[in-house]
């Protein structure tokens, strides 16, 4: 049982226990969760979401407290960096400055974690990886008050890849709430993304539409910003999550973005009778024993996102020789004090001592004194920036929810590529969005406007324009009808 590696997942929808024993699965456990306990992989919760999961342990008997955590990835950042050849002892300070420089959110509002990776010699090569620390906190602090201790800490998409025969390959997990891309090239995971479906019930048809066009768009980025070696044609994609029990999704996904689809799998013992589309986080975080050509992005793989305030305290040595010290002490003063009675002459040299230890001690007052004054003058300044650090996070907090507003009706603006249209401009305003493009097919339009109608994002949809005009086919007899239209859309108001 003490060799017991416990595994505990956590997303918006579940709870998931896996113990891996001797490179066996032993047990495995699920407790669904009601919307709004954990939202965008934050505990909303905490007291109920701890009940949830003593209770999972406890119908389960598991009695080791010491466990790993995963959670979806959602929010979090990872990004491979190279730097200048650095001793040991620099490398810290100069990581942290690199990820202020290339990172797009503030360090304050993340919890920074990094590993080395193997490289050029002349080249420090460093995998950073980030956690929000809403997240991180409300995680932690949630499991700590089901009475179990955090060791380490997983990120789902990251830590997935430890599961990659290839070195080179695409990685697609696909939830009920959200789905995970990562594209790995020679070892290296770059990017990750997690992705959360739109609101309300989608068919199986409409995730592989949008998993398959942000997946493309995925490649398309990678391949942009990295020219020189752009992902292979020949690189699988292996899809784990709902793809694993429905080879029918997997052949869906296969057709439309023309590159074969795998099932991941493992081979640890026990798997087979698990749901491994369910419980292949809480297996990755278990299994600790990559190939040979895959080591560097084993590296990155198994990195301890938990937070330095959250590892476990070293056992003090004070506490450990505190007893027998304290034994030591009395003893020696016992035979200062037969020493003192039996013998005159030793009086003397104890009262130096005793002047001496005084003097001592008077520094040590004096100090004391300036350091409590110290320390005031900087509660007072922390104070300050407590005050100030929340003004700013408020900011950034509704710059966030309005980032996501847009997006989203980016996303449902893009979302349905079948309507025979062509869009040539969006642009936002306040509370309004305005489509401007172009199509063949008057009904067409109709058609899309009706769909944006009834995406149930927007108070009010108007098509403002609608022109037609005429345009010479190559062989310059038969005009062609092309329409031209905008559509105004206006928010809904939340």
């Amino acid at each position: 049982m003490w060799n017991d590696i416990i595994t505990l997942f956590i997303d918006d929808a579940s709870i998931r226990l896996l113990v891996v024993r001797s490179q066996r699965i032993r047990k495995w456990a699920e407790i669904r969760l009601e919307p709004g306990l954990v939202t965008d992989g934050i505990v909303t919760d905490e007291i109920e979401v701890a009940n949830r999961i003593r209770q999972l342990i406890k119908t389960q008997k598991v009695r080791k407290k010491k466990i790993i955590l995963g959670y979806s990835g959602l929010h979090s950042l990872t990004r491979p960096v190279t730097l200048p050849l650095l001793p040991k002892a620099m490398q810290s300070e100069a990581v942290v400055r690199e990820a202020r420089r290339v990172l797009p959110i503030q360090l304050d509002q993340l919890y920074l974690s990094w590993c080395n990776l193997p490289g050029q010699k002349n080249r420090t090569h460093v995998f950073l990886a980030t956690t929000p620390r809403k997240t991180t906190d409300s995680l932690v602090k949630t499991v700590k008050a089901a009475g179990l201790i955090v060791y380490r800490m997983a990120i789902k998409p990251l830590v997935l890849t430890k599961m990659l025969p290839d070195n080179t390959a695409i990685l697609v997990d696909m939830q009920p709430t959200e789905f995970d891309i990562v594209i790995m090239v020679e070892g290296v995971a770059q990017p990750v993304r997690t992705v959360t479906f739109p609101n309300g019930d989608l068919s199986w048809a409409q995730k592989i539409e949008l998993v398959a066009n942000d997946l493309e768009r995925t490649i398309k980025f990678y391949d942009t910003n990295n020219p020189e070696r752009p992902l292979d044609v020949t690189a699988q994609v292996y899809v784990s999550g709902d793809f694993i029990s429905k080879p029918d999704l997997q052949a869906g996904l296969s057709k439309k973005i023309e590159r074969k689809v795998v099932p991941l799998t493992t081979n640890l013992k026990g798997a087979e009778q698990v749901d491994t589309g369910r419980y292949l986080a809480n297996i990755a975080m278990a299994f600790d024993s990559p190939s040979s050509v895959r080591w560097s992005t084993f590296r990155a793989a198994n990195l301890n996102v938990l937070p330095t305030p959250y590892l476990p305290k070293p056992i003090s040595l004070t506490k450990v020789f505190g007893i027998p010290a304290s034994v030591v002490v009395t003893g020696i003063a016992i035979l200062l004090l037969i020493t003192v009675q039996n013998t005159a002459a030793n009086i003397t040299s104890l009262q130096n001592n005793v002047d001496t230890t005084n003097q001592l001690y008077t520094q040590r007052v004096l100090q004391k004194q300036n350091l409590n004054k110290t320390v005031a003058a900087l509660e007072k300044e922390i104070a300050v920036i407590i005050t100030e650090n929340k003004k700013i996070q408020g900011s950034v907090d509704s710059l966030a929810i309005q980032q996501e507003i847009v997006n989203g009706d980016i996303a449902a603006a893009l979302g349905r590529p079948d309507f025979h249209i062509t869009l040539n401009n969006i642009r936002e305003s306040a509370g309004n969005m305005i489509l401007e493009g172009t199509s063949s097919n008057e009904n067409a339009v109709l058609a899309y406007a009706r769909y944006l109608d009834q995406t149930g994002r927007f108070s009010s949809t108007t098509v403002t324009s609608f022109a037609v005009s005429e345009a010479q086919t190559e062989d310059e007899q038969t005009p062609t009808e092309i329409i031209g239209f905008t559509i105004s859309l206006q928010r809904n108001k939340k």
